[in-house]
């Protein structure tokens, strides 16, 4: 395929620094970055090579499912505590406590930014969870203080939460009004937590709504029409896509993943729901993959963690970018088999670089 991509660095030129960026599981945060004291050097490393390539380093987001169960637990001396309920998933956990310390992972990587997730919805509904958006807003300005912030995010795939697999966390008929109230009032909250800790990052801005793509709730031009972005809050509008999942019937390689075609459909049809959100004039913010990778469920041995991956990568960040997409965060996580690397040793997988790494690589 022959792809058109203007660089540049505003909205109508083309991709913006960094373009080849990640999104990092919240629990897995720890075991990628390390801490002060023992800081991750071959995750560091890999992003250099990229940011050799590119000029700048990637980008990394720090969020997913996970950032929706962290609650703060100002005792816990480790960075994080976690949970593992096989019911709900056997690759993250879903009952976590983070710790003061977990924030120290924001300073190991030396000219990487960072979007930090905030708990929306913990956060949003309970004592406990609105005291973790009021401790961690503070604790996570100070450790983001030092020109490594890109952006904030309030909840992890809204539009998931009356339906998730791994328990609702609202009711069905939780409507778009009501999650952009809920967004809006959390939002505000963050803001007032920066102007009291670090005025410096007051208003700094937001990607949302970090939509899933494959669920249909909470309609996103409703969503953004009963303004959520009335304060000019929202820095990125970020979706999130996988072209198919893991345990889905009929999913191969060759008719999935090196399917220019799927990539086609799922990628333009992100971009004409974008274009019909920002023809309402309800506010504007740029596009970008705020979490993304071939197939959701952490992905699927053999074919995500493959070399035909990589290619699918190469083909569906490019196409990404010639369609309009500013940025690219390709979602990573401890033992997912769709990870660019592998960042520590586990009695799963072993430490090292995987097949997508290098598709990155030939994008970078």
């Amino acid at each position: 395929a022959l792809y058109h991509i203007n660089a540049g660095t505003d909205d109508d030129s083309g991709p913006l620094e960094s373009f080849v960026s990640f999104s990092i599981e919240l629990s897995s945060f720890v075991d990628y970055a390390g801490n002060l004291s023992t800081p991750n050097t071959f995750s560091y490393n890999l992003l250099s090579n990229l940011g050799n390539l590119m000029g700048s380093k990637p980008y990394v987001r720090i969020g997913g499912n996970t950032q929706d169960y962290a609650l703060y637990n100002a005792s816990l001396k480790e960075a994080i505590n976690g949970t593992y309920d096989a019911n709900k998933s056997k690759d993250y956990p879903t009952t976590i406590y983070i710790g003061d310390s977990f924030f120290e992972s924001y300073n190991t990587w030396p000219g990487v930014k960072f979007s930090h997730g905030f708990n929306l919805a913990k956060g949003a509904v309970g004592a406990e969870g609105w005291e973790t958006l009021e401790r961690t807003a503070a604790l996570a300005c100070k450790a983001l203080s030092n020109d490594n912030l890109d952006a904030w995010e309030y909840g992890n795939e809204p539009n998931n939460y009356p339906t998730s697999a791994q328990g609702p966390t609202r009711p069905r008929g939780w409507s778009a009004r009501d999650f952009a109230n809920e967004w809006l009032n959390g939002t505000r909250e963050i803001n007032k937590q920066m102007r009291k800790h670090c005025p410096e990052l007051a208003d700094f801005g937001f990607m949302a709504p970090s939509y899933d793509d494959r669920v249909r709730n909470l309609n996103a031009t409703q969503v953004w029409g009963y303004g959520l972005d009335k304060y000019r809050s929202v820095k990125w509008y970020s979706v999130h896509n996988y072209i198919d999942g893991a345990t889905s019937p009929g999913v191969t390689l060759q008719g999935t993943l090196m399917n220019h075609s799927r990539t086609i459909r799922d990628v333009d049809e992100q971009v004409a729901e974008y274009k019909r959100i920002m023809s309402t004039n309800k506010g504007y913010a740029p596009l970008i993959f705020g979490e993304t990778n071939s197939l959701y469920f952490q992905g699927k041995p053999g074919l995500s963690n493959s070399f035909g991956a990589a290619l699918w990568g190469v083909d569906f960040n490019l196409y990404s970018a010639s369609a309009g997409f500013k940025r690219v965060h390709m979602h990573q996580g401890t033992d997912y088999r769709y990870q660019a690397f592998q960042p520590i040793d586990t009695n799963k997988t072993c430490k090292g670089t995987k097949a997508p790494y290098y598709g990155s690589i030939g994008v970078a």
